[in-house]
């Protein structure tokens, strides 16, 4: 971690700060250094909040490239509105927001830890990588293939004539990238379940989960699911008034199904988490580390739909799946395919999206839109007993449709 000293953290917060209203020649919002008051090349900031997004642009809206775990360290050269510009390095440039971030001290050069060693280790469940990093742990991205997964990781000294690589397997490569950059693939031939990077004092963990045993006959059987009931407490979601005068909130039907997926995943041998059970509010990355302290290798967050201003519900409604991780994929259009079947609902599709609940890469995480309350044909069946019945028995057969497929691409003996 880094180290702090008070008086001089607030100096150098409050030279970070300065630097953001000066203008300096050919170094709009360049970084001042308190000493001599001089312009100094960076900020070292801190992340002060897991999934932080480093973005492509300096807008709320733009790509993300990268999600960051708390207490990474990244290296700021300019501010532009409420974004600090990070430099990775060879000319890689991305953009954190400020909310994200605290700012430690304003230096001309980088922190490179020296990589000296990178273990390897493999287990039933999953492969593993353990990066020392003295006090600084630094920025990193991860990118899914065909061929499995890559971690690389920026302002770190890896050397491939220095570095010691301890108990690789054989689906791991290290590959030098030049400008103290390096990238650790996992070559899998079974499909991607998972991955994560985890933070130590001293150290980055990197974890890529293995497909689990499929059972053929009872594809369920020790399979942990999260199901998540969107919204809660003071967020109704979406709300409708029935013809009956009664208002439907959308948490309320999510509970209800979410209660109903739950007994019928259960019913078939599958170990169920729920990330609330009763009408509360719930933080949404709180949901998420419940799925993950339970290692949940499925999450399924439960939703209902409905439109923006201007939109005809008349033209869209139905049945939903949306999903952020390519690995999710097959899972998503295993739940859409039987929940069609189930429900009769127009197809609104498979659909990538960026929402919280579906971002997790540690596990296989959809967000399912059963329907729209705003329609009333969906609303009137989204809200009987004996059709959200058949929706969980649906959404259980897509999921057990999804982990047949494993079985099929190699695993599962």
């Amino acid at each position: 971690m880094i180290y702090r000293i008070s008086f001089l953290t607030i100096l150098f917060t409050l030279a970070f700060t300065l630097a953001i209203s000066l203008s300096v020649t050919n170094t709009a919002n360049a970084i001042i250094d308190t000493k001599d008051m001089g312009v100094a090349k960076y900020g070292a900031l801190e992340v002060t909040f897991d999934y932080a997004p480093l973005r492509v642009s300096p807008n709320v809206d733009a790509k993300r490239f990268a999600h960051l775990r708390k207490g990474i360290t990244v290296y700021a050269d300019q501010k532009y509105k409420d974004f600090y510009r990070v430099d990775l390095g060879g000319n890689k440039y991305y953009w954190i927001e400020t909310k994200y971030v605290e700012s430690q001290a304003v230096i001309n050069e980088k922190f490179i830890p020296a990589i000296e060693k990178i273990t390897f280790k493999e287990n039933k469940h999953s492969y593993s990588a353990k990066i020392p990093m003295k006090d600084f742990q630094n920025a990193y991205d991860t990118k899914e293939s065909s061929q499995g997964v890559a971690f690389t990781f920026y302002d770190a000294g890896y050397s491939p004539f220095k570095t010691r690589l301890e108990g690789r397997t054989r689906e791991t490569s290290v590959i030098d990238n030049g400008n103290n950059s390096f990238t650790i693939k996992y070559a899998l031939n079974k499909p991607l379940v998972g991955y994560g990077v985890e933070r130590e004092d001293n150290a980055l963990i990197l974890n890529v989960a293995k497909v689990p045993k499929i059972n053929k006959n009872q594809p369920l059987k020790n399979i942990i699911v999260a199901v998540d009931a969107g919204h809660g407490g003071k967020d109704f979601g979406a709300c409708v008034k029935r013809k009956d005068g009664i208002t439907i909130a959308e948490k309320t039907v999510n509970l209800q199904i979410a209660k109903r997926v739950k007994k019928e995943l259960e019913k078939n041998g599958a170990k169920v988490v729920m990330t609330r059970t009763k009408d509360k509010d719930t933080d949404l990355y709180e949901r998420i580390e419940t799925a993950k302290e339970e290692n949940a290798m499925i999450l399924l967050s439960i939703h209902q739909n409905s439109l923006s201003k201007g939109q005809d519900v008349n033209k869209k409604h139905g049945v939903g799946m949306y999903y952020y991780n390519d690995f999710a994929l097959p899972l998503a259009k295993s739940l859409q395919d039987e929940l069609l079947k189930v429900t009769g609902f127009r197809d609104d599709k498979v659909n990538f999206a960026s929402f919280a609940l579906n971002r997790p890469t540690e596990m296989v995480s959809v967000l399912v839109e059963c329907g729209y309350l705003i329609y009333p044909p969906e609303l009137e069946k989204l809200t009987n007993k004996k059709f959200q019945k058949e929706l969980a028995k649906g959404i259980r057969i897509g999921v057990e449709n999804y982990l047949l497929t494993l079985k099929t691409n190699g695993n599962g003996k």
